[in-house]
């Protein structure tokens, strides 16, 4: 039977494992970019290079989580199950990240349409929400101290809903 360290660094250990090798192909296909196209805008170029290191510092947090399991508090289950700051910092990356990359793409559509405000609205309105509700439970691994005290609570805060991920495909 697996112990409790176990239950809790075994899985964010593969998870961090897949999120490097996706961070690899995301700087190929930055780098990809970068090198083929030499004549977009000034203005896309510097977006995309934001992007990428917003992703950056995204995968630093996620690196520095799995150190201080792995390292600072290695065999200690106490401190293990509390959460740590660059987890809270790691979600609202991610969602800055994904408002950016969805807000391109409403400011693409809103082009495309010649302003259309009937087709832009509705993505623009489930990014709005997204970010609303991918902020608010990102504050909440501030508001608790331990991942089961944030497990235990899930019924007394919102969740992001199924329906807010629609906004936009990234």
């Amino acid at each position: 039977m697996a112990t409790n360290i176990q239950l809790y660094i075994g899985p964010y250990l593969v998870l961090l494992c897949v999120a490097l090798m996706l961070f690899g192909v995301t700087c190929f296909q930055v780098y990809s970019y970068w090198v083929k196209y030499t004549r977009d805008h000034p203005r896309i170029r510097l977006f995309v290079l934001l992007l990428w290191l917003l992703e950056c510092l995204h995968t630093i947090m996620c690196v520095h989580m799995l150190y201080d399991s792995f390292i600072d508090e290695f065999g200690d289950l106490a401190a293990i199950e509390r959460i740590i700051w660059s987890a809270g910092a790691m979600i609202f990356i991610e969602a800055c990240i994904s408002s950016l990359s969805r807000g391109f793409s409403v400011v693409y559509i809103w082009q495309l349409s010649n302003g259309n405000p009937l087709l832009t609205a509705p993505p623009a309105i489930l990014l709005i929400c997204s970010l609303g509700f991918t902020l608010a439970a990102a504050s909440l691994l501030y508001a608790r101290t331990t991942w089961a005290d944030l497990h235990t609570h899930r019924g007394t805060y919102v969740r992001r809903p199924p329906l807010s991920s629609l906004a936009l495909p990234r």
